[in-house]
């Protein structure tokens, strides 16, 4: 069996202008954090923000360390549906700071990156991958259901 070797994947310090990007895309509707930060606060304030965000989470990356704040979460349950006397309508949800998601999406962006540049993802990964969805899923099976089946039922030439 032969074995491929990837490049080495390494991660490389993020620039302001991603954090500042990244930042200015935050849903504002969206509830506060663990710490009561409001996601329309972060957003606004992304130019002011960004330069300070940037050296601490390229600090992080530095010391090969994910930031101890970053890692706080909180489980509060939230109501759904049907009776609000019933447990089970009350599914746990778990709040994550802000800041943690943004360095959350750097980071996996960088690695998404690696993995696609160097085909080492497969292609019928559909799940937290780049311009892909459940759509995509759906038609690749429909697809693969389809050539099966012709290839099942057409004729074969026999000569």
């Amino acid at each position: 069996m032969e074995t491929t070797t990837h490049p080495q994947f390494t991660l490389r310090h993020t620039t302001e202008k991603e954090v500042s990007t990244l930042m200015q895309q935050i849903n504002p509707d969206k509830a506060s954090d663990i710490y009561h930060i409001k996601p329309a606060i972060i957003k606004d304030l992304h130019d002011f923000l960004a330069p300070t965000l940037t050296q601490l989470y390229n600090k992080a990356i530095d010391e090969d360390e994910y930031p101890d704040p970053l890692k706080a979460t909180k489980l509060i349950e939230l109501y759904k549906v049907k009776d609000p006397s019933l447990p089970e309508n009350y599914p746990p949800i778990s709040l994550l700071p802000i800041l943690a998601k943004l360095f959350d999406t750097l980071l996996n962006n960088q690695i998404m990156h690696h993995l696609t540049a160097h085909n080492i993802i497969s292609p019928t990964q559909y799940a937290f991958r780049p311009n892909s969805n459940t759509t995509l899923t759906l038609q690749t099976i429909i697809d693969d259901i389809y050539t099966r089946t012709q290839e099942t039922t057409s004729p074969r030439n026999i000569h």
